[in-house]
């Protein structure tokens, strides 16, 4: 578990022991469902610790420039939505350092979700609730529409679909983070008109090496300025065949 406190501490953000534990079961949890359920590939340990935790949590690195966003995970009244949360990331470890926060995470596989929901009672995380189903379908409704003063993503569709998938569910002056890899320049440039039809701006591009790898990433920080137009998000498959440009 020192191991986990260490790695999170490289992003100068420190952690109880208590919140390591739970890190590290979760961890074991993982790695023991894995087997039957498409978690994740990576399940080395070390690596686990840094491409799961350690990115999960490097928002935190816009701390420095007292970024807004970041603060959101500190206050009890913040609603944080996981799109497409996979294996429970970035979700499940944004729950367990910063808990004052109350998280939905979203997937639609539902194995996952009921991995997930297990997991949560394992570790007593009261402040999570995973759901299964599609953003296209969520995103309508009115108990998540424009209800999140921030959503979360690490999902690999491209940052125009993203968007038109994220947004729907953000309050205006909320924001959506999108976790990216290296080669994140096109893909931004060329979101840029799906950005802005859909309510947002793009506020901040943290482009970074994760502490002690060579893992290149880059936080795509979308601030909500404006109500999305109802009819985003378009139906299922629409938004990844049919991303909107000009």
């Amino acid at each position: 578990m020192q191991n986990i406190i260490n790695a999170i501490k490289s992003l100068n953000l420190e952690i109880a022991e208590e919140q390591a534990k739970k890190l590290y079961h979760f961890y074991e949890l993982v790695v023991e469902e894995n087997d039957k359920v498409n978690l994740t590939a990576i399940t080395d340990y070390s690596e686990f610790v840094i491409k799961h935790y350690v990115d999960s949590l490097s928002l935190y690195l816009l701390k420095d420039a007292s970024f807004e966003a970041v603060d959101l995970l500190e206050r009890p009244d913040s609603k944080v939505f996981d799109l497409g949360t996979g294996g429970g990331f970035p979700g499940i470890p944004l729950a367990i350092v910063f808990p004052k926060a109350e998280y939905i995470l979203l997937d639609s596989l539902q194995k996952r979700i009921h991995f997930l929901q297990a997991a949560v009672a394992k570790l007593s995380l009261a402040n999570v609730e995973a759901i299964h189903g599609r953003a296209e379908d969520f995103a309508r409704q009115s108990d998540y529409r424009e209800q999140f003063d921030l959503c979360v993503s690490r999902a690999v569709a491209n940052l125009s679909t993203l968007t038109e998938y994220a947004l729907p569910f953000v309050k205006v002056g909320g924001y959506f983070i999108s976790y990216k890899g290296a080669e994140a320049e096109d893909e931004i440039m060329k979101a840029k008109y799906a950005i802005k039809a859909l309510g947002g701006q793009i506020d901040h591009i943290e482009a970074f090496d994760l502490p002690t790898t060579e893992f290149h990433r880059t936080l795509v920080i979308i601030k909500k300025i404006k109500s999305t137009e109802n009819k985003y998000p378009r139906k299922a498959g629409i938004p990844s065949k049919k991303p909107l440009a000009k």
